[in-house]
């Protein structure tokens, strides 16, 4: 089996679409360190790790993404992200299985 991870979003989504493959999303709390001025600060974040496998030329294949967005402590801002992506396409948003129950994504109907 082949496990590679994918730096280049617009590579990972044109690669979902092509396998039609399920996206399995896992999220972490992390931080991070940022600088701010002439400190250091360690910056709460979530990562955000995307998952999908798939068969191609008779071998596995599970390839990975990961981003992170900042947690100021309210309503993540999700723009330019991935999961923005996922969220703004039905057919992705399909795709997409959310393991954390809190980062849940309303259904594609939008109920």
């Amino acid at each position: 089996m082949l496990r590679r991870q994918e730096f280049d979003r617009r590579v990972f989504l044109e690669t979902v679409r092509k396998h039609k493959a399920k996206v399995h999303m896992v999220t972490a709390a992390r931080a991070v360190p940022r600088v701010q001025g002439t400190m250091v600060v360690m910056q709460p974040v979530i990562l955000l790790h995307y998952t999908f496998s798939f068969e191609e030329k008779g071998r596995e294949q599970t390839w990975i993404f990961e981003e992170a967005i900042d947690d100021n402590g309210s309503k993540l801002d999700i723009k330019g992200s991935l999961l923005e992506e996922f969220r703004s396409d039905d057919e992705l948003r399909a795709q997409l299985e959310v393991t954390d129950p809190t980062m849940a994504l309303p259904p594609p109907t939008g109920i």
